[in-house]
């Protein structure tokens, strides 16, 4: 009795891991896969990829190990929300900004890190765009609520 029992277990242990193996995860999209826009923060030219797709904006800056000096993310929406963002596997502080639809900046959290997860981020209004730069840009280069920002999608 105690070996079949012991030999239902291991087949239970086994088919469990056959199955994980089989289930798909969730694959990183690489670096080099979005779209970019350059755009002007303050005093700066940024070159932002573009995360306009769900699985784009799932993903974000997630699972990068840093950011190079004038890049970051431009987060694009449909229609305006209350868009909340969270540090989840973050490697890096981040500076966020959101934009209304007409792009005026509305909020700013600054020096976002990720040992701030799960918590997450952002104004209680409407928004429909948001920009990740590096933990540090937005006062480095003097982008203050009420600006405007230019682009076209």
């Amino acid at each position: 009795m105690k070996k079949a029992l012991i030999i239902i277990m291991c087949g239970v242990v086994l088919a469990g891991g056959v199955y994980l193996m089989r289930t798909p995860h969730a694959q990183v999209i690489p670096q080099g896969s979005y779209k970019t826009k350059e755009v002007v923060l303050g005093n700066t030219r940024y070159v932002l990829d573009i995360a306009d797709t769900a699985p784009l904006r799932e993903q974000g800056l997630s699972y990068r190990t840093s950011l190079a000096p004038q890049t970051g993310m431009l987060f694009v929406f449909n229609s305006p929300g209350v868009l909340k963002f969270w540090m989840k596997d973050m490697n890096f502080p981040l500076d966020i900004i959101w934009l209304d639809a007409d792009k005026k900046i509305v909020h700013i959290e600054y020096g976002l890190s990720p040992s701030t997860y799960p918590r997450s981020f952002g104004p209680e209004i409407p928004t429909q765009y948001v920009i990740e730069l590096r933990s540090g840009d937005v006062e480095r280069n003097g982008v203050r609520i009420g600006d405007k920002i230019n682009f076209d999608l």
